[in-house]
């Protein structure tokens, strides 16, 4: 029996936030959600490299810059392919990567406070685009 391992609420994020690895920034991704224990995100494979699982950091940013939360020391607990069932793009694979947070100094842990502050009242008043679990496209009501 499957049991969550989980000891933080998850925040669904409906809008475009980047996630990039350091200190190369060679792969770059989109988050799916985000918790104070870590987040999860899916990225495009462009080349065979794998991305590190230990002691690597992240930085995560959205497009107009509204805010940023940079070098957040972190580990890979899984990275895992996502099935795409357009076939016109099945040639191009996309995985699903969980990430852990590892210990943050007290600037990082209050950005990562505002944008989870920032996250719920969205979620709480459904804002954005509701983005089905296993997918990037919209789900239109």
């Amino acid at each position: 029996m499957d049991h969550e391992r989980r000891t933080h609420q998850r925040i669904r994020v409906d809008e475009v936030v980047f996630v990039t690895f350091r200190p190369y920034f060679d792969k770059v991704g989109w988050l799916k959600d985000i918790s104070q224990g870590g987040i999860c995100m899916e990225y495009t494979v462009l080349d065979q490299d794998n991305i590190q699982k230990k002691n690597t950091s992240v930085d995560l940013f959205d497009r107009n810059k509204s805010f940023k939360l940079l070098d957040i020391p972190c580990h890979v607990v899984y990275d895992v392919q996502v099935q795409d069932e357009d076939t016109m793009f099945s040639s191009i694979e996309t995985r699903r990567c969980g990430i852990q947070f590892g210990s943050m100094n007290s600037v990082q842990r209050a950005q990562l406070e505002k944008i989870l502050g920032q996250f719920s009242k969205q979620e709480e008043q459904g804002a954005g685009f509701p983005i089905s679990e296993f997918s990037r496209e919209p789900r239109w009501q």
